[in-house]
């Protein structure tokens, strides 16, 4: 359900990158364009630099942090998509690389650790839920768009991530009553 989302949530900042690009300068639109997604990128190289290196990451925490690597991923693409100054555009849209890569990375690790008997369905599966969010928010994104600013529309998608990751927390924390057990076996 996150990676759902998440890639519906995508959608929005595919969308809007070169949407605030040009409401930067329009005249260099493709220069502001380049330049957003050159520091982003920065952000996502580095931390798959880093990454690799914390060994902490083990089971619950290697899901815990890929949620709440998600969840600021999104609050990222909400600030720096909402504002119109480089000054905040630029370290914001740094620091989202990093979590949409943590968030990336961390998703593909949880994958790999499925059997082996399952794993390429887990991924078939996978990869059906990012084209259909991804396909479902690239048909949402400009409806929206004709009736809201870029800022709220990226509010709504993002938001339904933060949303998602925030359930997905709480329900899969909620204890299994002894009843639902004996009736699992």
């Amino acid at each position: 359900m996150v990676f759902l989302s998440g890639a519906f949530a995508g959608a929005s900042h595919n969308l809007g990158i070169p949407l605030l690009a040009e409401n930067i300068d329009s005249s260099k639109q493709s220069f502001y364009y380049g330049l957003i997604w050159g520091v982003w990128g920065i952000g996502s190289v580095l931390a798959t630099m880093i990454l690799p290196k914390l060994k902490s990451l083990q089971g619950s925490r290697l899901y815990y942090a890929c949620f709440f690597t998600a969840m600021l991923m999104s609050a990222g693409f909400i600030t720096f998509l909402s504002n119109s100054s480089l000054w905040i555009i630029l370290p914001f849209a740094f620091l989202t690389g990093i979590f949409d890569a943590c968030f990336t990375t961390l998703h593909a690790t949880i994958l790999q650790k499925t059997d082996n008997h399952i794993r390429g369905r887990i991924f078939g599966v996978g990869m059906l839920l990012k084209s259909l969010g991804f396909a479902l928010g690239f048909a949402v994104a400009p409806v929206l768009l004709e009736s809201l600013s870029l800022s709220k529309m990226v509010w709504i998608f993002h938001g339904s991530l933060i949303t998602t990751v925030i359930l997905v927390i709480f329900f899969s924390r909620k204890p299994v009553k002894a009843e639902q057990m004996g009736q699992n076996v």
